[in-house]
């Protein structure tokens, strides 16, 4: 009884295309040469699910690192990028003897922002009242607020002292609407858009 569950379970995991061990009973039987055959359909099964196995499993390690595939088609496994850069074995930063660069003062400065000493850092006591003797400075580069310039052509209207029709100026080809965007406030839209 155990013996044929046993037979039962090897016949259904046996994929299809394999001998069960009743084929290769029966050829153990006939002889040397149906054993060799069996072995020669068992090589070739073989052969053919390796190749199988290594078609299946080829595409999972391509990516676009070591095949044409695009780094947008790396899916969730996406390789960190490496740097092609070696190291020097030199500490980061300015080195002994380098020049510094810096931003340089300018003289006179666009403003000058006055912040009183309001109490002594030592005693406390009030300085609302005594003068300075001194003072320490520093600047701040800054780009100015933008503001918006607005023109407005205007074109006007003259009654013809004749026949007393009023005739009106031309706007510039340009001015369409009554009111617009000018070509430098475009163009910098698109560069910030950009």
């Amino acid at each position: 009884m155990q013996n044929s569950y046993k037979q039962c379970t090897i016949d259904t995991m046996t994929p299809r295309g394999l001998p069960n061990p009743a084929d290769v009973h029966a050829s153990y039987v006939q002889g040397e040469d149906a054993v060799l055959a069996l072995v020669g359909t068992l090589t070739a099964l073989i052969l053919n699910l390796q190749a199988r196995i290594e078609a299946l499993e080829a595409p999972l390690g391509k990516n676009s690192r070591n095949s044409r595939k695009p780094p947008s088609r790396d899916g969730l496994q996406k390789l960190r990028p490496r740097s092609l850069r070696t190291s020097s074995g030199k500490k980061s930063g300015a080195h002994p003897g380098h020049e510094g660069h810096t931003l340089q003062a300018v003289a006179p400065p666009a403003h000058v922002h006055r912040h009183p000493g309001e109490r002594c850092g030592h005693c406390g006591a009030s300085l609302q009242d005594v003068p300075p003797s001194d003072d320490e400075r520093r600047q701040v580069f800054e780009l100015p607020p933008v503001r918006l310039e607005v023109t407005e052509p205007r074109a006007e209207i003259k009654p013809w002292p004749h026949c007393g029709q009023p005739t009106k100026g031309a706007f510039p080809s340009e001015v369409t609407p009554s009111v617009q965007d000018g070509p430098a406030l475009k163009a910098q839209a698109v560069y910030y858009n950009q």
